[in-house]
């Protein structure tokens, strides 16, 4: 990196550069920027003109014309004659131009320009900055985005302090043999507005004279984010149905049951009719380029009576949502903050606030006031917005015609929220079938429907036929008009051409219902995917509550199907919520699983894969494929990484294994895997020994499962002159078994026999038996093989079991061999570092490692070679006689995490448990959670484990934790044996945003010094529910190793948390007699008495004025039983009729719905 000067400027870019410098001549532009404060900001003054100090390394400046510089593969000048063009050379290119202007003090200040990349072959980069600070840049990687000229817009307002600044562009493109890229600027405007002079209307009408951007907050992006300019002021887009605006004062609007304005004299009052209400706000401003952004704002729901649901957002973007299930959150003041540094990127962008309550008995208030850092323009309604404005369309005469700012009374059968709709009437001259379409051209996705009359009934319609244009067709009569409504799915917004014509045709007929009542074949489908796009994203959340309310009724079956993902056999609200939280934890599954293997045991096989870490994990499937038969079929399901197969005969069988996902979905298929079954693999491994030490050589069994000790014969054959046989230690599987063994140390052979018919044998794969050999000075550098030449098996009912010999290999090394895997010529710590890694996928594994790391020949790397190495450096015996392992044969293990309550933005600690300890020295363990609301901190161990080699690897929500010890640990029975922390970044939970799940995928126990596999039972996974609330509340489990949690949702969370409501109503009920001390309020020990269950944390939900006491008063506010909501609730004032606006139907858990996500988030309304 280099120091560069722009004007004095200095900046660090990848090369130098000279200066030409002339005196700044005022300049008038062709394009239209009045009071530009830059002078020729369309650089009609040409090369050298004056206005712009100009550089460039291979043509002197950048600053363009056609005839001089040619159009490089685009479009030339944005409008004038000259732009400027950064790049365009095979040879390494820098230029830039900028120019010194004064920025009025306490302005709003806009830089805005046209930006196009229309050839990008090199490596290449464009900055706009000020002074020292880069404001924008762009890459040869963003040429698709700049394509054409597209507009780049800048807020500087944080730098006019009435001084003057330096405005500059700057372009760099490295050297290539054969490619360059083109960076052309053009039209730049540099516009001033004084804060006090509103809008560029002069002076705000308003009842305050204060200035519009000194609002609640220091250095606000807003303008007026406490409202105090009042209504009549432009810098709010405001709509209400019944009142024309949301913004209230209490001598206009009165309290609505509440505290009226949070501060100052205005508020936002959402809701408050009994009638349907709409209502929403907006403002578009610009969010510098920052690496957070932050917006807050406050809010009250004093009064819940009716169902309705309050939305903030960016742009098409959903941030916030609560309903009258949130009123005893709310039931005062309480300030909401919204991380959107996403949005942090120097361009403009709308933020909006819209609420919705349907028509009912009761009343529902939002208020909003205080807002500190939202739509759309208010765009013109087109003529046709109306259908008795309706235009005429003639037959087969194309028409052209638009939906941008269409505001409509209607949604269609057969689409979604296509509210921004357009009339037209047609007349058939004759009768016979109609075809209706905006197939020949529309740029939006569109709706198309037909009715009998203006308010009448709906008689055809059609979402999509050529691509996402429609197209219909249907039964007309000659003289009768029709009238045809053109609108766009979810709120979208564009240009189409619309034709009718009579002959017939391929339009699509009358979307309708599908039979009920008869079970659905979904085929290829998945369960979720609503709307049958095969795939399962927010589009099917949105889908699937518009079957639960009604707003669509599917044409396919298959759709009611796949939305029932709970099987009950209707769709829900409690489907959709169910979509949205399998959305969050990833959706579909596409990882097949990895590593699979079948082994073969005494009259059974067992298929082994590794885990697949997702949060939508629910288990796996095994399917299965006998020799002769052709297709493969379902044998089972299970939720851990093994699978028998006691139904074999002695022939071959394929198996493959797919995930199931907690929908019942299967994912893709692993690789066949074939095996021999009743032919148990039995086999010696590769060996490093040093000369003059022993050799340890392990038989090795495929799978144990299934057989007895009762006839067990080994015959080795070994090389004499490099090894004689020591002795035969019991491992893992045969720990329980005596044997007896022969030798013959001239011919080199080996005889071992079983002489414990009573004995049973841990079934699994692994060591069964330790066979040491002293290996003799003289044999450095040797390597010989050692066969195996009988293995007599047999299994419980002690037939013999067919067995298929491999036979091992040892090989002699120096001083540096064994356990040297990071070949150095030492065996240290940093080798046991090097296998955790290894075991971990840090670190690749080659045919050295695996020889030299494997030094307990279990044929895989893991934390008990680690062990192995830590032993050896520490010259300790690798296996100590005197330790003796649990049989936890008859127990059955359980992983543990619980449930937590934690603050947004905080760190939170989740303990992993083991049920019982004793003898553990290590595990493997897959952990899994929603990216989206956690984010991997650290991982230790417990103290329990503190001495033991920790290793972890992990991917986009999911962590590998490997570790493993020396020695068992000492504690005993359940005990915490790792902590995870992580960072709560998501949003917080509600009955949009559903409490994330964390899972345990996958356990693997090491028994004492890190034995690679134990054999005693299924080990139990558990799940934790995470909920996310406001604040900085740090989230624990219980004890981080030792002790109680501090934190909510302790324990193991089995079944759902109790409903507030539910608990109001069962104090309520028995309030008399709970109420000991007949004082007229319970406090903590009387509700805990009426309700064993009750949490503090629950009760001061309850304890809405937060005194300690909860009061029927209390109780009745928060189920809604406010019999006289109406009279002290609702808004004051005119309250003419409700305009027609059916968006949702009935209401359902609207505050589940992503309707708005898309569909409102962009609404405008005229006030």
């Amino acid at each position: 990196m280099k120091a560069i000067s722009i004007g004095g400027i200095i900046l660090s870019v990848c090369v130098g550069l000279g200066l030409i410098h002339s005196a700044p001549v005022m300049a008038q532009s062709v394009f239209s920027c009045p009071d530009n404060l830059l002078a020729d900001g369309g650089f009609e003054l040409g090369l050298g003109g004056g206005a712009w100090d100009e550089y460039s390394l291979n043509a002197g400046s950048p600053i363009c014309s056609i005839d001089v510089c040619g159009q490089g593969g685009g479009t030339g000048p944005y409008e004038g004659d000259h732009w400027v063009w950064f790049g365009g050379y095979y040879d390494e290119e820098e230029g830039q131009v900028y120019q010194d202007v004064l920025l009025p003090a306490g302005s709003m200040v806009l830089l805005e320009f046209y930006l196009e990349i229309p050839v990008a072959g090199q490596p290449g980069v464009c900055w706009v900055g000020i002074d020292g600070d880069v404001l924008f840049e762009a890459t040869e990687l963003d040429a698709a985005t700049y394509a054409v000229y597209q507009k780049v817009t800048l807020d500087l307002s944080e730098y006019a302090d009435g001084a003057n600044h330096q405005i500059w562009f700057y372009g760099y493109t490295e050297s290539s043999v054969d490619t360059v890229t083109n960076f052309f600027l053009d039209a730049i405007c540099l516009s001033a507005e004084s804060l006090a002079e509103g809008e560029g209307e002069g002076e705000v009408e308003g009842e305050g004279e204060s200035d519009p951007s000194d609002t609640i907050c220091e250095g606000n992006l807003l303008w007026d984010g406490g409202f105090e300019q009042g209504d009549t002021a432009e810098y709010w887009s405001q709509y209400s149905t019944n009142a024309a605006t949301p913004l209230c004062t209490v001598e206009v609007c009165g309290m609505g049951g509440g505290s009226g304005p949070y501060e100052g004299d205005w508020w936002a009052w959402f809701g408050g009719f009994a009638e349907e209400e709409e209502g929403f706000l907006s403002q578009t401003v610009v969010i510098p380029e920052s690496t957070t952004a932050f917006l807050s704002f406050f809010l009250e729901i004093p009064a819940a009576g009716s169902p309705g649901y309050l939305l903030c957002g960016i742009d098409e973007d959903f941030l916030f949502l609560v309903s009258e299930t949130d009123a005893a959150t709310y039931a005062v003041y309480k300030q909401v903050m919204l991380d959107v540094s996403a949005y942090a990127d120097g361009a403009l962008h709308d933020v909006f606030f819209y609420s919705y309550m349907p028509a009912g008995d009761g009343i529902i208030n939002f208020f909003v006031d205080a807002i500190c850092l939202t739509l759309d323009a208010i765009a013109e309604k087109p003529a046709n917005d109306l259908c008795a404005d309706a235009e005429m369309l003639a037959t087969d005469t194309p028409k052209s015609g638009s939906n941008l700012g269409a505001e409509g009374d209607l949604i269609s059968s057969c689409s979604y929220s296509d509210y921004r709709d357009v009339w037209y009437q047609w007349t058939p001259e004759a009768s016979g079938t109609a075809v209706i379409s905006l197939c020949d051209f529309s740029n939006f996705d569109t709706t198309l429907s037909v009715y009998d009359a203006c308010g009448g009934v709906e008689i055809a319609c059609n979402d999509d036929f050529c691509g996402l244009a429609s197209e219909l067709s249907l039964e007309v009569s000659a003289g009768t008009t029709y009238l045809i409504r053109v609108a766009g799915y979810d709120g979208t917004q564009g240009n189409f051409t619309l034709t009718a014509s009579l002959g017939g045709g391929e339009g699509e007929p009358v979307e309708g219902e599908g039979e009920e009542g008869e079970p659905v074949d979904i085929g290829d489908y998945y369960y979720g995917d609503a709307n049958l796009d095969n795939i399962i994203d927010f589009d099917d959340v949105e889908y699937t509550l518009d079957i639960a309310i009604g707003v669509i009724t599917p044409d396919d079956p298959v759709s009611l199907a796949t939305a029932d993902v709970d099987r009950d056999g209707s769709v829900t609200s409690e489907d959709a919520l169910q979509i949205l939280l399998y959305v969050k934890g990833g959706g579909l599954i596409t990882e097949a699983p990895e590593s699979v293997r079948a082994e073969s045991g005494g009259n059974q096989v067992t298929v082994f894969w590794d885990v697949v870490p997702h949060a939508n994990l629910g288990g796996y499937a095994v399917y299965r494929r006998a020799e002769g038969e052709s297709d493969f079929r379902r044998i089972g399901a299970t939720t851990n990484t093994s699978f028998t197969d006691l139904d074999v005969e002695t022939k071959r069988y394929a198996y493959y294994v797919v995930t199931v996902d907690i929908f019942g979905n299967e994912g893709a298929p692993s690789e066949e895997k074939t095996v021999l079954a009743n032919t148990v693999r039995v086999w010696l491994p590769e060996v490093w020994a040093m000369a003059g030490e022993q050799a340890r050589i392990p038989i090795n069994f495929g799978n144990a499962r299934g057989l007895t000790p009762k006839s067990m014969i080994f015959n080795i054959r070994f090389d004499p002159t490099v090894m004689s046989f020591a002795y035969i230690d019991r491992a893992v599987l045969a720990q329980d078994v005596e044997f007896i063994d022969t030798v013959d140390e001239e011919t080199g052979l080996l005889r071992i026999i079983s002489i414990d018919p009573n004995a049973s044998i841990i079934g699994g794969e692994g060591r069964f038996l330790d066979v040491f050999f002293n290996v003799k000075e003289t044999a450095a550098g040797e390597c010989v093989g050692i066969g195996l030449e009988r293995a007599t098996l047999a299994d419980t009912a002690d037939k013999v079991i067919a067995t298929e010999l491999f036979s091992g290999q040892l090989c002699v090394g120096d001083e540096s061999a064994w356990g040297d895997v990071d070949a150095n010529g030492v065996v240290d710590e940093a080798d046991a570092q090097m296998i955790l890694d290894m075991a971990t996928r840090k670190v690749a594994i080659n045919a050295y490692r695996e020889k030299v790391g494997d030094l307990n020949g279990d044929g895989r790397i893991d934390s008990a070679d680690a062990v192995v190495v830590l032993r050896l450096a520490a010259e300790e015996p690798i296996n100590p006689p005197e330790t003796v392992a649990m049989d936890y044969s008859d127990e059955t293990l359980a992983a543990m995490i619980p449930d937590i309550t934690a603050g947004r933005g905080s760190k939170m600690t989740l303990p992993l448990s083991l049920s019982n300890v004793e003898d553990v020295a290590g595990m493997d363990v897959v952990v899994s959670w929603p990216a989206d609301d956690l984010a991997l901190d650290d991982v230790s161990l417990a103290p329990a484990f503190a001495g033991a080699q920790l290793a972890q690897s992990s991917g986009e929500g999911y962590v590998r934790i490997s570790f493993s010890g020396a020695n068992a640990t000492k504690a005993t029975g359940e005990a915490v044996v790792a902590n995870i922390v992580f960072d709560v970044v998501g949003n917080v939970t509600s009955s949009m945003n559903p409490a994330s799940v964390v899972r345990i995928n996958h356990t693997d126990v090491k028994q004492a010094f890190g034995e690679s596999h134990l054999w005693f039972g299924d080990i139990q996974l558990g799940n934790a529910k995470i909920t996310i609330v406001e604040g900085s509340e740090e989230g624990e489990g219980e004890g981080e190793g030792e002790g109680e949690g501090e934190g909510e949702g302790e324990g193991e969370g089995e079944g759902e948390e109790t409903p507030l409501t539910q608990i109001a109503q069962s104090l309520l009920d028995s309030f008399t007699a709970a109420d000991t001390n007949a004082d007229g309020k319970l406090d903590f020990a009387e509700a805990q008495a009426l309700n064993a269950s009750l949490t503090r944390a629950q009760f001061d939900a309850l304890d809405l004025n937060g005194d300690g006491f909860v009061t029927p008063e209390e109780l009745n506010t928060i189920l809604g039983n406010d019999s006289d909501n109406t009279g002290c609730c609702q808004r004051n004032g005119d309250n003419p009729a409700a305009a027609a606006r059916k968006f949702m139907g009935d209401w359902l858990l609207i505050g589940l719905s992503l309707l708005a996500l898309l569909g409102y988030a962009k609404i405008t309304k005229s006030r």
